[in-house]
């Protein structure tokens, strides 16, 4: 299964009203590009682009006679699809710029941001993006840790990003900020479907678990990010198993003067 249910080219093509034999040459030109897919990541990156250029292909097959409302929920299509796209070309940049500082620090020297700020930035923008505002509960200490707000609010967004899409609607997902020992604490706990000892300590770009059973989209550089992050301020990423045996508690802990 090549294609996402909420992104899947035929599922939306189904829905609009064609005749059936262009309703099927769109769905062999999806067949067709995924033939042409092999690793699993390069499928992820690939994958937006099906509705993108289907999406267009089928808007140029049919310019003179598909309906107003069609029109609309095709261009939908192409929308998501482009927007999906953009989202993973982001994490692609940002994963890489980490990447590059760890051979080649940023020349102006360390960073500097107010923790609580960005975390509450990532938290606002993660519940928002997901539609789960009521399900979100947030108590950070204020606290300047050694990376810019940018890079934290990422970092800490990919976590709650998870989180969300980890956990049922009505879940509640606690985000928590706290100074312990010279260090920052932040924390991102809920009570999804977590991860196994196994999945927790082979966390790596370009992985995903679980994948049979869960429904993921991505290229798995969530995590990555975070980590990567944390650790180019001298901190580190730790996954734990969430309260009672439920969802998981990922934690960043960066240096705090």
């Amino acid at each position: 299964d090549l294609l996402r249910p909420r992104e899947d080219l035929p599922l939306l093509v189904a829905q609009v009203e064609l005749p059936e034999a262009l309703r099927e040459r769109v769905q062999e030109m999806v067949e067709q590009k995924h033939r042409q897919i092999g690793a699993d990541w390069s499928h992820e990156l690939l994958t937006p682009l099906n509705g993108v250029f289907g999406g267009l292909q089928l808007i140029e097959a049919e310019a003179d006679t598909i309906a107003p409302d069609q029109l609309k929920e095709v261009l939908a299509l192409i929308r998501a699809g482009a927007e999906r796209q953009e989202r993973l070309s982001r994490k692609l940049i940002r994963f890489f710029e980490l990447e590059r500082r760890k051979i080649a620090p940023h020349p102006n020297g360390t960073y500097r941001c107010e923790a609580d700020a960005a975390v509450a930035t990532a938290a606002e923008r993660a519940a928002q993006c997901a539609g789960r505002q009521a399900d979100l509960v947030v108590l950070c200490e204020a606290a300047i840790v050694p990376v810019s707000e940018s890079y934290l609010t990422d970092a800490v967004g990919e976590l709650i990003e998870n989180a969300f899409h980890f956990s049922a609607p009505g879940q509640p997902v606690v985000v928590s900020g706290r100074r312990v020992d010279g260090t920052y604490r932040i924390e991102v706990t809920d009570e999804g479907a977590g991860m196994a000892a196994e999945e927790r300590a082979g966390v790596a770009a370009f992985t995903q678990f679980g994948r049979e059973t869960r429904d993921q989209q991505g290229l798995g550089l969530g995590l990555a990010i975070a980590r990567s992050t944390a650790g180019n301020a001298g901190g580190k990423l730790i996954l734990e198993p969430g309260p009672n045996g439920r969802g998981i508690k990922a934690v960043i802990e960066l240096p705090s003067g």
